[in-house]
């Protein structure tokens, strides 16, 4: 997913640039306590036995001052089998894993597994982005959906059968990565946001929990 960066904190010499170093969506929280000189421990949190914040200050990557993202794979979370069944500590997976060099592996059932235009929701596309039936990438112990983002951003050549080494060490990480998934109760879902969505919204998710 790409995002914009702009404001008067950022150098003249980084306007106008790409940044292709990975930032996951988690980084940014802690970018933002930086710039703000907050420390991002969580006092109480650390007490309750609870895992420390996660992610990267990412702003000596998005103002120039390294060219290295500290970020080398970013996570996919699902709740449930991938598909959005409901928010509960089984359930919660770790579904996907996007390397630094393009590779990206999916496993279980990928319910929103359609290609878009440059411009979506629009006219011609559909106002849900699920399908009637998921894409089915196997189980987590042997994911059956590889794809190099990098060479293929559209993800429309799956890979895995002529990569299965990639497979493999991916699937193992995935291993490690659930072990250690911190998973609360956050409430029950909502359907009411599915039906703004595809009714009001015309496309466009909000949140799931009241």
């Amino acid at each position: 997913m790409n995002a914009l960066v702009s404001g008067g904190l950022l150098p003249p010499s980084r306007r106008g640039q790409t940044e292709s170093g990975f930032i996951g969506m988690e980084d940014w929280y802690r970018t933002f306590l930086g710039l703000a000189g907050v420390d991002p421990t969580d006092e109480p949190a650390a007490a309750a036995g609870l895992p420390p914040v996660e992610g990267y200050d990412m702003w000596p990557l998005l103002s120039g001052a390294t060219s290295t993202s500290p970020r080398t794979e970013v996570w996919i979370g699902s709740a449930g089998d991938g598909n959005g069944a409901g928010p509960t500590p089984e359930q919660t997976i770790v579904q996907g894993l996007i390397r630094a060099d393009g590779w990206k592996l999916l496993h279980g059932s990928v319910g929103m597994d359609i290609w878009q235009g440059p411009q979506y929701p629009n006219a011609t596309t559909a106002a849900t982005p699920w399908r009637n039936t998921p894409l089915d990438c196997g189980p987590a112990s042997a994911p059956t959906c590889l794809f190099n983002v990098l060479d293929d951003p559209t993800e429309h050549v799956n890979q895995a059968a002529t990569h299965p080494n990639i497979v493999a060490s991916m699937a193992a990480r995935l291993a490690e990565l659930q072990a250690g998934v911190f998973s609360p109760l956050r409430g029950d879902p909502s359907p009411l946001a599915c039906t703004a969505s595809a009714n009001t919204w015309r496309g466009f998710v909000g949140p799931f929990l009241p």
